[in-house]
């Protein structure tokens, strides 16, 4: 007598296959994750294992946006520390200079850096491959190594840098001054950013990022406006990298140009990479 045994998880309903944590295993996996970040880790971490994590954070959120644009949408980009650059001195600016909460200057650097990555994403339109790289390069030199070094990094006589002592930033009664208070505010961030990036991912914004990422022409002769949603993929990829920016601006003491260079660009790509294209 031959007997069938089921093998894996099969789903009978279309809501259990679009799931986030499809199985009770998964679901008490995913909760004890949550319950060591948030409550276990910050209680028995050293100093240096807290800003270890700050670190892993802020690789994580400036990765965001990178794995919209080349792994979700098919774009290249080369040039992505320009606009974690933008938020954070859009941040820093509206903090030090003309005393906004940290709160507000928080959602203007994610508006700037989002409107600022919409720019340079204008060329996608009508090129690609090589010739977009060189256009997501040059936003990289002209935002940090030109606009900021000479003319930002100004502002107020402070000459090069934006000093940024503890206890700079707060949000309402919390004052962010310490590793711990920064891995709070980052594990907020980066548990927040995930839940949105996959629930857009399964939009019908994102399908059609993905459409256009297997084939454009395809995506367009199905009715798919590929210029809209490219731009719309750099703004969010620019609102990420806002987000970045402007949370790490709280680690720092002082915010340079230095912190947002090339090679960081290049390295969030290998990120992505490494991690799997269109992944979570």
């Amino acid at each position: 007598m031959r007997m069938h045994l089921p093998s894996g998880v099969f789903y009978q309903t279309y809501k259990q296959d679009q799931a986030l944590w499809p199985t009770t295993f998964v679901k008490l996996r995913m909760w004890g994750l949550l319950v060591f970040l948030f409550v276990i880790f910050p209680q028995i971490a050293s100093p240096y294992w807290l800003s270890l994590a700050n670190l892993i954070g802020y690789t994580i959120l400036s990765a965001m946006g990178v794995q919209l644009l080349i792994g979700y949408t098919g774009q290249v980009t080369l040039g992505h520390a320009a606009f974690i650059a933008a938020g954070a001195y859009t941040c820093a600016v509206l903090v030090l200079q003309y005393h906004i909460p940290y709160p507000l200057a928080f959602l203007a650097a994610m508006i700037v850096a989002g409107l600022w990555s919409m720019l340079f994403g204008l060329p996608s339109a009508r090129v690609k491959g090589f010739y977009l790289i060189m256009t997501t390069m040059a936003a990289q030199f002209i935002t940090v190594d030109f606009i900021i070094t000479q003319y930002v990094s100004r502002i107020g006589e402070r000459g090069h840098s934006f000093s940024l002592p503890p206890g700079t930033l707060s949000i309402g009664p919390w004052v962010i001054q310490s590793d711990r208070d920064i891995y709070y505010l980052m594990i907020i961030l980066v548990t927040l950013s995930v839940l949105a990036m996959t629930n857009l991912a399964r939009t019908r914004i994102g399908r059609a990022w993905m459409a256009i990422r297997d084939h454009d022409i395809a995506a367009e002769a199905l009715g798919i406006n590929i210029v809209a949603y490219k731009l719309l993929a750099f703004f969010m990829a620019g609102v990420f990298g806002g987000m970045a920016g402007a949370f790490w601006i709280a680690s720092l003491f002082a915010v340079s140009p230095e912190h947002f260079t090339w090679s960081w660009s290049l390295w969030l790509v290998g990120v992505i990479l490494i991690g799997g294209l269109g992944s979570n």
